[in-house]
């Protein structure tokens, strides 16, 4: 059992008064289910006095007590969920509209969304992210579309979001593309240019987490940050940014963004935090 500490603002010391009380909170995930883990916490006094408390934790799998599941291989037609949990056992295809609001959905070791041509997958205040380990993320086939909207989230992909020649991507109003090692990707055609609608406003592309959750097998390798938010090939016309409402965040990436024979226009966005890990050896 691994225990990890997200929240890096706690205090190294504090000094209390006589009789006065103090509350810290921990936060952090688990990276197995197990009937009862112990967590310790120790307090040490400057007389070098240790008193120690613990609490049995016990950690549900959240993957095996979803609401429904999209077994492997099976297709979307049209379908609309709300206030749901879904668990998606492996590779999953958007064939038709399918609508999640509100709804929590885990993806299992390496599995993967496919909307296919003419599918169209809509994101309505919905976060996907993997179980315990990390998932291969969504793919977009020519003409097929994905709309993230209202503070959903993407995590824990390998790549968040792989657009194709001819596909369609919108992600606004709050939404978030996190500890993915790459946010959105536009990959080279053998020959011309992509031809991707692409808008995105007030979204975040960001490393929230200590750690990537563990790699699925046949992954590539990648550092401890992601490696970028946005890498597009031969795009004519990209535009980043709308509004001065409407801002973007790329915070704690090995690189913000990257265009390769592409023409790019970036408005009220902003990279923060923008730190080089060696792991990646690309020119830029």
């Amino acid at each position: 059992m691994r225990f990890v500490q997200t929240n890096s603002t706690l205090p190294c010391s504090v000094t209390l008064n006589s009789m006065q009380c103090a509350t810290f909170t921990v936060s952090g995930y688990f990276t197995q289910s197990g009937s009862c883990f112990y967590n310790v916490a120790s307090v040490t006094s400057p007389a070098n006095t240790t008193w120690k408390d613990s609490v049995c934790v016990t950690v549900i799998n959240p993957c095996t007590t979803t609401d429904t599941t999209f077994a492997d291989s099976t297709y979307s037609g049209n379908l609309t969920l709300s206030n749901l949990s879904v668990f998606i056992a492996g590779t999953y295809y958007v064939n038709g509209t399918l609508t999640l609001n509100n709804c929590m959905v885990y993806v299992g070791v390496g599995g993967q969304i496919v909307v296919q041509s003419n599918g169209n997958l809509i994101l309505n205040n919905t976060i996907v992210q993997s179980c315990d380990t990390m998932w291969r993320g969504i793919s977009v086939l020519a003409k097929g579309k994905i709309y993230l909207t209202n503070n959903s989230e993407l995590n824990d992909a390998n790549i968040g979001i792989e657009a194709h020649d001819g596909s369609s991507v919108n992600i606004d109003n709050g939404s978030q593309i996190l500890n993915c090692v790459t946010g959105l990707y536009i990959p080279p055609k053998s020959a011309g240019l992509n031809n991707v609608i692409v808008s995105i406003s007030n979204t975040t592309f960001a490393m929230t987490s200590a750690v990537f959750k563990p790699d699925y097998m046949g992954q590539s390798l990648h550092g401890k940050l992601p490696k970028v938010g946005i890498e597009i090939y031969s795009v004519a016309g990209f535009i980043l940014g709308g509004n001065i409402s409407s801002i973007n965040t790329f915070n704690k990436l090995n690189t913000g963004m990257v265009a390769h024979n592409s023409t790019v226009t970036i408005k009220n966005t902003k990279f923060t935090n923008i730190v080089t890990d060696s792991v990646y050896t690309e020119a830029y």
